[in-house]
């Protein structure tokens, strides 16, 4: 009995992030709310605008961090809960490596 290989379709849908304005939704939400916040708290026209700065340069930086790495916030939350597991230390009887230098 010979095995058939089938294919099947991949839809785009399924492997692509989801963002929101361009940005991580698990980013973009909390800077709406924020601004949202600070405009409703304040009621007046430097709350507004202090309002309208912070949803423009907080959707800015999450579109670029997210046109860099889409996931870019769930790496790093798994990497700050890990990290008492995983410490950046070397360890006491680890050898000794020269290192190259640059500057030929």
């Amino acid at each position: 009995m010979e095995l058939e290989s089938v294919k099947v379709p991949l839809h785009e849908s399924v492997t692509q992030p989801v963002l929101i304005a361009g940005g991580e939704r698990e980013l973009i939400i909390p800077i709406a709310f924020m601004a949202a916040i600070t405009w409703v708290a304040g009621k007046d026209l430097l709350a507004i605008g202090l309002a309208i700065a912070i949803w423009i340069i907080g959707s800015l930086i999450a579109r670029e961090a997210a046109k860099e790495d889409a996931q870019r916030t769930k790496i790093f939350l798994r990497h700050v809960k890990y990290q008492a597991f995983y410490p950046a230390t070397e360890k006491l009887n680890a050898p000794m490596v020269p290192v190259k230098s640059l500057r030929g």
